[in-house]
Parts: structure tokens; C-alpha cells; sequence
């Protein structure tokens, strides 16, 4: 947390303000804690062919620093730009930064690998996404994206012992 002091408040972002960034890759993450029942999660972001910051997946942790779930959130979460599930895919396929970006390089290494290991799972709670925003729209009439009774659209537990 790089000489952070651990805080329950979705305002303190770790390592540090703006997060880690990889200005050869144009991917990002940052770690932030303030949902129940998770010790914190990353917040994993992308550039498009544009340059603007696509939000990928929210990677949830324990106290133990286990992998627990995925998840896609609402636009409204981290003001980014909106892109379906087939581009959500190709972007994150590519997903990586260099470790050496961080002082200890394997939480970066933890990030790629999770994008590695659970590429399918992502993609899965990407279609899941889009079929809740169609659904959403269907019933309702209007896009969801600023709807603050939604932040998560779709997501995955992972149980690192059964995968």
C-alpha cells in the first residue's frame, strides 16, 4: 500500500492517487477498499483505439490477499467510457503491465495472471453484462448507466482451490 495506513474508504486509492499506470501498454489498476464482506478489490482499466479509459473488471480480495471474485461494474462507478462486451473482450485479451512499474512487481504479476488464468470467466461476465444492460433497457426504457441502485452488472466468485 506503499506506506498507506489501510482504510475502509473508497476515496483512498493504493499505491497511490491515480494508481499504477503503463504508458507503453496503456493499462492501469489501482486497489481501494469499501464493499462488505472483501477485504478490497483492484479496479483494472484499458485505453481504447480513441485513448479514452475503458473500466475492465473489479478483481475482490480477502485479507489473506486471495483472489475471492470478478466483476463488471456500472459506468457510473469510474466515469469511463461505455464499450460492449465483444470490444471488453479484445482489450482485456491483451492485458498487461510491466512489474517492474512497482516496487513489488508481484502485484502486478498478480493482476496479469488473473487476467491469464480467468480470461473466460472474464469474457462470460462480460456477455452477462450486456444481457443486464439489454434487459435493464428493455424494462425500464432508459440506459442504466447512471442508475446509482446498480453498481456491479455482472460477476463471477472464484474459488481458487476448484479452478
Amino acid at each position: 500500500m506503499n506506506g498507506k495506513k489501510y482504510e475502509f474508504d473508497p476515496s483512498v486509492h493504493y499505491p497511490f492517487d491515480g494508481g499504477i499506470k503503463d504508458e507503453q501498454t496503456g493499462y492501469q489498476l489501482f486497489f481501494h477498499a469499501h464493499r462488505e464482506n472483501e477485504y478490497g478489490h483492484f479496479h483494472t482499466f484499458a485505453k481504447d483505439e480513441d485513448g479514452e479509459l475503458v473500466h475492465l473488471v473489479l478483481i475482490s480480495m480477502n485479507e489473506s490477499g486471495e483472489l475471492t471474485g470478478i466483476s463488471t461494474v456500472n459506468r457510473w462507478v469510474t466515469e469511463d467510457k461505455y464499450v460492449k462486451a465483444d470490444k471488453l473482450k479484445e482489450l482485456s485479451s491483451g492485458f498487461f503491465m510491466n512489474p517492474s512499474l512497482y516496487k513489488d512487481g508481484r502485484v502486478i504479476e498478480f493482476i496479469n495472471n488473473v487476467f491469464k488464468a480467468y480470461q473466460n470467466e472474464i469474457n462470460e461476465i462480460f456477455d452477462k453484462r450486456d444481457e443486464w444492460v439489454k434487459n435493464y433497457a428493455a424494462k425500464y426504457y432508459r440506459e442504466p448507466f447512471e442508475d446509482r441502485n446498480y453498481e456491479i452488472l455482472s460477476g463471477k466468485k472464484i474459488n481458487l482451490f476448484n479452478h
